[in-house]
């Protein structure tokens, strides 16, 4: 999607950016409209361990297909089946994507992130439910 919006806007899902994890409302296909910005399984990784987000730029109704195309992309996409597609962006979270992978490849960091939390909620339990 467009990387020139507010932040305002990527909360809404209207622009996203590398990095901003991505809300997801599972969709029946027949509901999704041209514009709509989809997740999908992209055609010949039918195995779940890709998906990509792109815009709906053509809609088949009787033939049950979409036509997609990434943002900053000058080409469609080819040409996917309805039951490829998983929903409709709703929403983004800047920044939290790339936390999360990189606490995914560093066990050091998950570790370091996971004593902070620990600390504040101990910090936090004492000065809210302490007896004074």
């Amino acid at each position: 999607m467009r990387t020139d919006k507010s932040l305002g806007e990527r909360f809404k899902g209207e622009a996203f950016e590398k990095g901003d994890l991505l809300i997801v409302k599972m969709t029946e296909p027949s509901k999704v409209e041209v514009k709509d910005v989809v997740t999908f399984v992209p055609s010949g990784i039918e195995d779940g361990s890709v998906y990509l987000t792109h815009r709906v730029v053509k809609k088949d109704a009787e033939k049950k297909t979409f036509i997609t195309r990434g943002d900053a992309n000058n080409m469609d996409d080819p040409e996917i089946a309805d039951k490829q597609i998983i929903g409709v962006v709703v929403g983004a979270v800047p920044v939290i994507g790339r936390l999360l992978t990189s606490v995914q490849e560093n066990p050091y960091l998950a570790i370091g992130l996971a004593v902070i939390f620990l600390l504040l909620l101990s910090i936090i339990s004492k000065y809210f439910f302490s007896k004074a």
